[in-house]
């Protein structure tokens, strides 16, 4: 058979992104609530006084999260390969997802930095993460016709 339909995968295709969206939540409202909850304690502070520098600060977490994710990428690139981006080369969807995932940790230290409070910062932050995925959701053009 030269060509089969498989509808499956056709529909979870348009839910991928919201499901990878909710597997999300939980990294990003970890690293948000331990960056806050560094400042908040003064911890950040007081590494700084002890003449940590900022970068270095910074790279810490990059590198802790930027590992974890460095693995997620490869599990959610062994698992989108079978059947949903069947066509697609796999390096390209491996740097895709983990350009997603680094973006997610820039968006956290965004969060951290313009919130003091753990608790405000977890909410607001989870928030914003998931109401840019409705806003895409809803601007995303592959359901307008042609002309």
């Amino acid at each position: 058979r030269p060509y089969q339909v498989d509808t499956f995968w056709d529909a979870s295709s348009d839910t991928f992104g919201l499901f990878l969206v909710l597997a999300m939540l939980y990294p990003v409202a970890n690293l948000i609530r331990r960056l806050v909850l560094e400042k908040e304690k003064k911890i950040k502070e007081l590494m700084f006084i002890m003449s940590l520098r900022p970068t270095a600060y910074f790279a810490s977490w990059i590198s802790v999260y930027g590992l974890m994710y460095l693995v997620l990428a490869g599990v959610l690139t062994g698992v989108s390969k079978i059947n949903l981006f069947v066509y697609s080369d796999l390096s390209v969807i491996f740097v895709y997802f983990l350009l997603y995932l680094i973006s997610s940790i820039a968006f956290c230290v965004f969060i951290s930095s313009i919130l003091d409070n753990s608790k405000t910062a977890l909410i607001v932050g989870l928030l914003l993460f998931f109401v840019g995925y409705i806003l895409f959701a809803a601007l995303n053009t592959s359901s307008i016709p042609a002309a």
